[in-house]
């Protein structure tokens, strides 16, 4: 393994440990090794579901408080993130109306349409 793949795999390894989800097999690409690790190319759904939740109630509260302005930028958030979940991973082939990891997505170019959908909104 060369330097830089060593890097990768800490890097990799890190990632999952710090994600607070599950640390399995998951993240492999092949699950028999854990060297196949592919932590910072995945973008869990499920991780981006919980993020649009709390987007919503952070809106719900700021608009409690009275601060609209905060209430309308975490909506938009919360909304970009909501499309950017409905286009970069749903899979009609793998369950219709279910919202699930579209494993495809797994290059880097995925991570950079999901910032740009965040982003540019």
């Amino acid at each position: 393994m060369s330097p830089s793949q060593q890097q990768q795999l800490w890097n990799d390894l890190a990632s999952g440990a710090e994600s607070g989800m599950d640390f399995s097999s998951r993240w492999f690409s092949n699950p028999d090794n854990i060297s196949t690790i592919q932590t910072t190319r995945i973008i869990p759904a499920e991780l981006n579901a919980f993020l649009y939740q709390m987007e919503s109630n952070i809106a719900d509260l700021a608009d409690e408080m009275g601060n609209s302005t905060l209430a309308a930028s975490f909506r938009d958030f919360a909304a970009a993130r909501k499309e950017a979940i409905n286009t970069l991973m749903y899979n009609e082939e793998a369950g219709g109306s279910a919202r699930v990891y579209d494993r495809g997505c797994w290059a880097g170019d995925c991570i950079w349409r999901l910032a740009e959908f965040l982003e540019g909104t």
